[in-house]
């Protein structure tokens, strides 16, 4: 069983395709903000943080669905960032918001 399963999992369509979401715990994924999972064995799913604001994690949500869909092997996170960012500016300077005011925490 895929450790995140019991946890809340929404379904998001992605050109036909369908892909499973769990919102899972920062204690699950830290410090991520969100995992893909293209290869999984029961087929593509991703995970992210339900402790980040909504339209951060949003954003994150399409950052990871974008890795589930990308089948190149050179450039995956700097697609995934540039063509979700452009798609989505306001979620991504959130996101950058979210993530500055993470790393000021802890230092």
């Amino acid at each position: 069983m895929y450790p995140f399963q019991a946890h809340p999992c929404r379904w998001y369509v992605e050109n036909g395709q369908r892909f499973p979401v769990y919102f899972v715990p920062k204690e699950m994924i830290e410090p991520h903000l969100g995992l893909a999972f293209p290869y999984a064995k029961d087929g593509p799913r991703a995970s992210v943080r339900k402790d980040i604001p909504a339209r951060a994690r949003r954003w994150i949500v399409k950052h990871e669905l974008y890795h589930l869909r990308d089948k190149k092997k050179r450039w995956r996170e700097f697609r995934a960032y540039s063509i979700t960012a452009f798609r989505d500016p306001i979620g991504f300077l959130l996101f950058c918001v979210h993530v500055l005011r993470l790393r000021l925490r802890v230092q």
